[in-house]
């Protein structure tokens, strides 16, 4: 098996894992794979680049600078522009935190990341009050593509508005 090969035989199992809601094992294969390619100059597949919420729980990254390599996702959450480059969760103990006041919203609550397809996607967590998509209910832990003007809702308080995203969900004319 050449370096190539192994590149794509991790990029299909990170993909699987992806699949599978394994976000957190997919972002380590994905960086592993990653390693690799750099390491022997070879080009990979961005499959799963972006599968795990951020390590932090910092919210000022409203204004990153974005070029058209780097996939971002901005939201606006309790009036606050929100901007993001890799995987997060959302709730009372989310990398994004929800209002403190609000206990109806699960700790973890909801997930949004770039999916299998490179499509930006929410993923209820199999919250107890549940997530809304454009007022559709979500299955637990079933990804739903997000786009422009989305509205993500954890609870009758809680509205999440998408502002702008790259790669955009939208298809092409």
């Amino acid at each position: 098996m050449n370096k190539k090969q192994i590149i794509a035989s991790l990029a299909n199992i990170a993909n699987q894992f992806d699949t599978a809601s394994l976000y957190k094992e997919a972002n380590i294969l994905t960086r592993v794979m990653k390693r690799i390619a750099d390491e022997y100059n070879i080009e990979s597949d961005p499959i799963s680049t972006n599968n795990i919420p951020e390590e932090s729980n910092n919210l000022q990254q409203n204004n990153l600078q974005q070029n058209d390599t780097q996939p971002f996702i901005s939201f606006v959450l309790d009036e606050d522009i929100i901007t993001k480059t890799e995987g997060f969760s959302i709730g009372r103990e989310g990398d994004v935190v929800t209002p403190p006041e609000i206990n109806t919203v699960s700790r973890k609550h909801c997930f949004i990341t770039l999916n299998r397809h490179g499509k930006w996607a929410v993923y209820d967590l199999d919250s107890k009050a549940g997530t809304t998509l454009n007022d559709e209910k979500l299955s637990p832990r079933v990804g739903q593509e997000l786009k422009i003007n989305s509205a993500i809702r954890l609870d009758p308080y809680v509205l999440i508005e998408i502002t702008d995203m790259y790669p955009l969900n939208e298809e092409e004319f």
